[in-house]
C-alpha cells in the first residue's frame, strides 16, 4: 500500500473519531426528554439513623423533670432526719430554763416538773448518741445512691433509661420510709414525754403572760394554776377566766376613753377589774359545750345553790375548754393542793377542828367550800378564817 492511500485511511478514522464524540456530546431530543422524565432515587434510611419524633422527646424531657422533682423531694426528707433527734435534743436542753422562769415568776403549781424533767434527761443521756450517730451513718450511705442517681438522671436519654432509674426511685423510696420509721420508734417514747412536760409549761407560761398586770389580789398561799382568754356570752364580757388552789375569778378587760379632740378618741386605758370571785368549791359543774351565734366550743359553769349565782356561758378558744375542765378536776379533788410546797398544805380532815364563832360561839354549820378562807357567822355577823 501506497504512503499516500495509508494517509487517506488515518485521516478518514480520524473524522470518524471526531463525530463519534460530537454525537455523544449532543444527545438527542428523546434522550434528554427520557432523562427530564426520570425521578431521584430516594435514599436509603439506616436503621440506627431513626427520624427525630419531636413528641417523643417531649415526653422523655416531661418524665425527667417528674423524677428530677420526686428525688428533690426524697432527698429533702432524708436531709430532715437528723433534725428530728436533734430537735428533740435542744428542746429536753432547754426545759430546765423554762422551769426556772416560772418559779421565777412565783408559779409554784406542777411542782413535778422538775422530777419529769430529771428523769427524761437521764434516759435522753443513755440513747441519744447511739440515735444520732446510726441515723446519720444511714443517711450518709442513702445520700451517696441519691448522688448516683441523680447523676444518671442528668444523662438519661431514652424512655427505657428513665423506666430503670424510675425503679431505682422507687426502691430509694423504700429505704428511707424504713429509716424514718426506725428513727420516729426510737424518738417516740422520748417525744411522747416530752410533748407532756411542755404541755405542763405551756400552761404555766400562758397563766403567767395572761397575769401579768393584773389586779387581782392574792391570799396568803394562793397560787394562780390556769388562766385563759374568754368572753362572757350572757353579759358581753371579755375578760380572764382564773383558776387558782382556792379561788375561781373571772377579770374583765376593756378599753375607757380617757381623752376626746372633736368627738374623736384619741387617747384610750385597759382596765382591768375582778367582776366575779367565789372559792373553788362553790362550783357545782362544768361541762363542755357549744356556745355563741357560730356553736364554737366553750363551757357551762353552774354554782351551787347557796351562791345564788345564775350559770355562766364562756367563750373559749382552741383547747382552752378541756384545760380548764381538766383543771378545775385536778383542783376539786385535791390533787393541786398535794403537789405544792409543804408551806402551802393544808390540814387533812383528821387535824381540822369543828368550827365556831369566836365572838359568840355559836357553831358554823354552813358548807365550807374548799378554798373558802372566811365565813360570816349567821348569828352574829362575825366573819370568821376558816
Amino acid at each position: 500500500m501506497s504512503d499516500h492511500s495509508r494517509k487517506e485511511r488515518e485521516e478518514r478514522e480520524i473524522r470518524k473519531r471526531r463525530a463519534s464524540k460530537i454525537n455523544r456530546k449532543k444527545p438527542s431530543d428523546n434522550t434528554i426528554k427520557a432523562r427530564i422524565n426520570i425521578k431521584p432515587r430516594p435514599r436509603a434510611i439506616s436503621r440506627n439513623n431513626k427520624i427525630p419524633d419531636p413528641k417523643n422527646d417531649e415526653n422523655i424531657s416531661n418524665k425527667k423533670q417528674i423524677l428530677n422533682n420526686k428525688l428533690a423531694s426524697l432527698t429533702q426528707r432524708l436531709k430532715n432526719l437528723p433534725q428530728k433527734a436533734r430537735t428533740i435534743d435542744n428542746n429536753i436542753k432547754d426545759i430546765p430554763n423554762r422551769i426556772s422562769e416560772i418559779r421565777n415568776n412565783n408559779y409554784y403549781s406542777q411542782s413535778t416538773l422538775e422530777k419529769e424533767y430529771a428523769s427524761l434527761n437521764d434516759n435522753w443521756i443513755q440513747v441519744s448518741s447511739n440515735i444520732l450517730n446510726s441515723s446519720n451513718q444511714q443517711v450518709n450511705s442513702l445520700l451517696f445512691q441519691q448522688s448516683n442517681v441523680e447523676t444518671q438522671l442528668t444523662t438519661a436519654n431514652s424512655s427505657s433509661g428513665l423506666d430503670f432509674l424510675e425503679n431505682q426511685l422507687s426502691q430509694f423510696t423504700q429505704s428511707i420510709n424504713l429509716l424514718e420509721n426506725s428513727v420516729s420508734s426510737q424518738l417516740r417514747e422520748h417525744q411522747d414525754r416530752y410533748k407532756s412536760i411542755n404541755n405542763s409549761l405551756l400552761i404555766a407560761e400562758n397563766t403567767l403572760k395572761h397575769l401579768s398586770n393584773t389586779s387581782i389580789e392574792w391570799k396568803i398561799n394562793e397560787t394562780p394554776i390556769l388562766a385563759v382568754t374568754t368572753q362572757d356570752l350572757k353579759n358581753d364580757k371579755h375578760g380572764i377566766l382564773v383558776l387558782t388552789n382556792f379561788r375561781f375569778l373571772f377579770e374583765e378587760i376593756k378599753e375607757v376613753v380617757i381623752r376626746k379632740t372633736f368627738f374623736i378618741v384619741t387617747e384610750k386605758k385597759t382596765v382591768r377589774e375582778v367582776i366575779l370571785e367565789q372559792p373553788i368549791g362553790s362550783i357545782d359543774e362544768i361541762n363542755k359545750g357549744n356556745v355563741g351565734f357560730l356553736k364554737g366550743s366553750g363551757l357551762y359553769i353552774t354554782f351551787k345553790p347557796q351562791t345564788g349565782l345564775s350559770e355562766l356561758k364562756l367563750d373559749t378558744s382552741n383547747d382552752d375548754d378541756e384545760k380548764v375542765i381538766q383543771v378545775y378536776n385536778h383542783i376539786i379533788s385535791g390533787e393541786a393542793q398535794k403537789e405544792l410546797s409543804n408551806d402551802l398544805e393544808e390540814d387533812t380532815d383528821e387535824t381540822k377542828q369543828p368550827l365556831t364563832c369566836h365572838f359568840c360561839s355559836a357553831p358554823i354549820t354552813e358548807e365550807i367550800f374548799r378554798g373558802q378562807t372566811s365565813i360570816k357567822c349567821i348569828y352574829c355577823g362575825t366573819v370568821i378564817k376558816t
